[in-house]
């Protein structure tokens, strides 16, 4: 995924540590929306902003799926979802995401528990890569979205 990161619009949504998010920032990421429910969680991640000086990048302090209903969308080229577990929140989110927030040909890198399984997907999300590491499951989806203006 590295090649894809230089000059990609980002978003980390349930960011919690922004791990992800800030290692995409860290390879070039054009500019990275950080979305997470906690205030905490929000205020660190800005803090943790100022003190890299990143200057390309925000903090929303709402609910992922809120944020995606609410928020004029924008394309992303990658889209990182690390939801709590549990909680069906891939459900809720993936059908958000069909909704203008996918780039032409964007990647959703979801991380899992693997006893659980994927909620359905749109036939237009192809799985890239996937990988087991203990309880968790990661997986690369690339997103044609032919109908998508570019930015």
């Amino acid at each position: 995924m590295n090649h894809f990161v230089p000059g990609a619009t980002c978003g980390d949504f349930f960011c919690g540590s922004g791990a992800l998010g800030l290692e995409a920032l860290s390879r070039g990421a054009k500019h990275l929306t950080f979305v997470d429910n906690s205030r905490v969680v929000s205020q660190q991640m800005t803090a943790n902003l100022a003190t890299l000086s990143a200057t390309n990048a925000e903090v929303i302090a709402q609910n992922a799926a809120a944020f995606l209903e609410t928020a004029t969308p924008r394309p992303l080229d990658i889209i990182f979802l690390d939801p709590p577990f549990r909680k069906g929140w891939l459900a809720q989110i993936i059908p958000l995401l069909e909704k203008g927030w996918l780039a032409e040909r964007a990647l959703v890198y979801i991380e899992m528990e693997k006893e659980v399984a994927l909620p359905p997907l749109p036939n237009n999300w192809t799985l890239q890569k996937e990988k087991t590491a203990g309880q968790l499951v990661y997986r690369l989806f690339e997103v044609s979205n032919p109908l998508c203006e570019t930015h």
